[in-house]
């Protein structure tokens, strides 16, 4: 097996409070299943969410950039 290293995946996506927590488990689930393993996960991780307009720039401009590629996407959809 090659050695771990750390990663970073970005998801960006429109979501209420709720929908996001029901990700959020979702996530941890693929991640680490099952959640509630003795000892510590083979593959350690963290998910870390904020609100687009919490984080600084200009990493903002960056994320929100991605708001409006997927607003743009789902306008396209909708008229198809």
């Amino acid at each position: 097996m090659t050695e771990q290293q750390p990663w970073a995946i970005r998801v960006t996506l429109l979501a209420s409070d709720a929908e996001l927590r029901s990700i959020v488990d979702r996530i941890g689930a693929a991640i680490c299943a099952p959640l509630d393993h003795p000892g510590p996960c083979a593959n350690p991780w963290s998910i870390i969410s904020a609100p687009v307009n919490e984080i600084d720039e200009p990493e903002r401009s960056t994320w929100l950039s991605s708001v409006d590629e997927l607003l743009e996407q789902r306008r396209a959809e909708q008229q198809q």
